[in-house]
């Protein structure tokens, strides 16, 4: 599809928003409770990890793919509903290990070690940057609003954890 197509499909999409939008209205709605309806409509929570760094989300026909240090963290996190705050990841070292082991190609266990080591490191930059990279992978593959249900969030008392979601494992 070329620029030209993509846009006049957009704004058919656009126009046909409207219309339902004005219909809702003139069913008694005011905007604000369209848009609460539509912000507050259930998500999906299905994800399959299908492997080779892919995962499928089966309800909007979509897949990111997630390198393995990303792999790694996400699947820690699956792994640990309660949430993990960002502090605590060398805690959790020998698990990141053995989940990198698996999912790296590399067969050089220092390698493998420096990698979990920039992970878990003080300045938790490259913790921050990799829950990044995966939200902005997951928001690409379903939308933003849909991915809310997959990423890895921070929240109140500084836990970051992913929501309750339903793995399917290939």
């Amino acid at each position: 599809m070329n620029t030209y197509q993509s846009r006049a499909k957009t704004a058919q999409i656009v126009c046909t928003i409207r219309s339902l939008v004005t219909e809702l209205q003139s069913r008694g709605l005011d905007y604000s409770a369209i848009e609460n309806g539509i912000h507050n409509y259930p998500a999906s929570r299905r994800l399959i990890v299908e492997g080779q760094g892919c995962i499928s989300f089966p309800d909007y026909k979509a897949k990111a793919y997630l390198n393995p240090v990303e792999r790694t963290l996400y699947y820690l996190f699956l792994n640990h509903p309660e949430g993990i705050k960002s502090d605590d990841l060398v805690v959790h070292w020998k698990e990141l290990c053995q989940i990198y082991s698996r999912e790296s190609t590399f067969g050089d266990s220092d390698f493998r070690e420096d990698k979990i080591e920039s992970l878990c490191a003080e300045s938790k930059t490259v913790f921050y940057a990799t829950v990044s990279r995966i939200k902005r992978k997951f928001c690409d593959a379903v939308g933003n609003l849909n991915a809310e249900s997959f990423i890895i969030k921070k929240e109140k008392g500084g836990r970051y954890k992913v929501e309750s979601v339903n793995v399917i494992t290939k």
